[in-house]
């Protein structure tokens, strides 16, 4: 299995929306959640994030097969109503992403680079808004599709 792990504290922006939060097209990022409804929980914090998956269909196949990506150390987010944010300079390593929260629904995109091999994260909050879980997913310029599941621990 080749593990794929980032190395610089990792950001994410949270995105929900109300009902099931079953994702409707995984091809159009941050649509899934829908806007208009209060967050169910405050996520500031910091988080820790896992995920894991599989690439497949690359242009280059030496880039097929399972991936890892673990946070090294929590990152700090800010909410601010149903935009979620880096704290600034808690990060390193020239990542970005972006994000919202709609009732318990969440969406992020997580990047290093050139925004094309954004990874999307799409899930739910729990009751208390101290972990998301839910699917990842990217089809990318470089021929890519990667799928896979995500964890993020928030804590205060």
């Amino acid at each position: 299995m080749r593990a794929l792990r980032l190395v610089g504290l990792l950001a994410a922006m949270l995105l929900a929306t109300a009902g099931s939060c079953e994702q409707e097209d995984p091809l159009e990022p941050l649509d899934q959640c829908g806007t208009g409804l209060e967050p169910a929980a405050d996520l500031s914090g910091n988080w820790s994030l896992t995920a894991r998956g599989e690439n497949s269909g690359c242009d280059d196949p030496t880039r097929d097969g399972d991936f890892r990506i673990e946070t090294q150390g929590a990152f700090q987010v800010a909410a601010s109503g149903e935009t979620l944010s880096l704290v600034p300079n808690t990060v390193t390593g020239g990542l970005s992403f972006n994000g919202r929260v709609n009732g318990t629904c969440v969406e992020f995109q997580l990047y290093e680079g050139d925004p094309a091999t954004a990874l999307t994260y799409f899930g739910a909050m729990n009751a208390t808004g101290s972990q998301i879980t839910g699917e990842v997913f990217n089809d990318d310029d470089a021929g890519c599709t990667s799928t896979g599941t995500f964890v993020v621990d928030v804590t205060n």
